[in-house]
């Protein structure tokens, strides 16, 4: 079951992100003139400054950087997802880049290791809204940490 979270309010920086979620793809804003990814979108790039930002698809393939076990409900909506596994993803293109989610599967949340491998996933809400993109383990590959 997804949870009734919180909506994203998309704006002309972000909405690129959004977009590729609806479709079930991963994109991530990267500068055109020194080539890094970036998350959060920003209106320029964080590394060079150049205002020459857009989005490309990537694998969605990442590794577990960090986590933490929710099991007290502090947001509306939450709490049918009750424990909940919060995330920070390193995405596999570049060293550094990072996506704040969560792990979809509570029975991986004793299970967790530094380096285990992920891939996002896009659920589609009943209600119609946005998608927000969330992980869970992959078998893929074996973790890196």
């Amino acid at each position: 079951m997804v949870p009734d979270r919180p909506q994203p309010l998309p704006d002309p920086v972000s909405a690129g992100f959004w977009e590729s979620a609806s479709r079930g793809e991963l994109a991530i804003q990267r500068c055109a003139g020194c080539h890094r990814f970036q998350h959060p979108p920003q209106p320029f790039c964080r590394a060079c400054r150049s205002a020459e930002v857009g989005f490309e698809r990537v694998s969605g393939q990442a590794q577990l950087w960090s986590w933490t076990v929710t099991h007290h409900n502090v947001l509306p909506g939450f709490a049918p997802a009750m424990p909940y596994v919060t995330i920070v993803a390193e995405l596999v293109e570049q060293p550094g880049l990072f996506l704040l989610s969560d792990l979809i599967g509570r029975e991986h949340a004793v299970t967790l290791r530094l380096g285990a491998p992920l891939r996002a996933v896009f659920p589609q809400p009943a209600d119609g809204g946005p998608v927000l993109p969330q992980f869970e383990a992959s078998r893929d590959r074996e973790g890196t940490r």
